[in-house]
């Protein structure tokens, strides 16, 4: 499950009954003191790096998306080369966008590469992440 807030991390949270699960997450904001401990929570910031790399509200809201996208495929290994293929075909009537939106997802990508403990990438089961 991919959580970008509290209320759809909290509303997952219900909805998984089976003790075993993932949740990604934007670690930006805190969580909440009382989540289960048999959920594997992922945090990367989203919103920091959105607000280090943007100083465009609006380019911030639509590349949070694309920069989530890039984190969580290299939290789950998937070639970088598939998303950026992804990314060009998404957008190959409007060219202008394939880069900005590869920038993005380069900006999560680097960023879960970087620090994969803190991602939670490298730890084990239970609170990861945190």
């Amino acid at each position: 499950m991919v959580a970008m807030n509290l209320q759809t991390l909290l509303q997952g949270r219900r909805l998984d009954s089976t003790g075993e699960g993932t949740s990604f997450y934007d670690s930006t904001k805190p969580l909440p003191p009382d989540l289960r401990d048999d959920i594997n929570i992922v945090g990367v910031p989203l919103t920091a790096i959105c607000n280090a790399a943007y100083s465009d509200p609006r380019q911030r809201q639509l590349f949070k998306n694309i920069i989530y996208v890039g984190a969580l495929s290299a939290l789950l290994g998937i070639e970088s080369e598939v998303t950026d293929q992804l990314i060009a075909d998404e957008f190959a009537t409007k060219p202008k966008l394939i880069k900005p939106n590869l920038e993005a997802l380069a900006l999560g990508r680097d960023h879960a590469l970087a620090n994969p403990r803190a991602a939670g990438a490298a730890d084990p089961p239970g609170r990861q992440g945190r």
